[in-house]
């Protein structure tokens, strides 16, 4: 929760200094790191529950 808000902080900050395409490109990474890290959290409480 803390990355997410940091995240969110640091991206409205920075949010007029980007072109759109530039924001679009940042925005789809931050995305697919978040997935990746949170997959193999989700993978070992799903897991562990059954």
């Amino acid at each position: 929760m803390t990355r997410a808000i940091l995240g969110i902080g640091i991206g409205l900050l920075i949010h007029d200094k980007l072109r759109a395409e530039q924001r679009t490109a940042i925005g789809w990474t931050c995305l697919a790191f978040g997935l990746l890290t949170t997959a193999p959290l989700a993978t070992r409480v799903y897991s562990s529950a059954h």
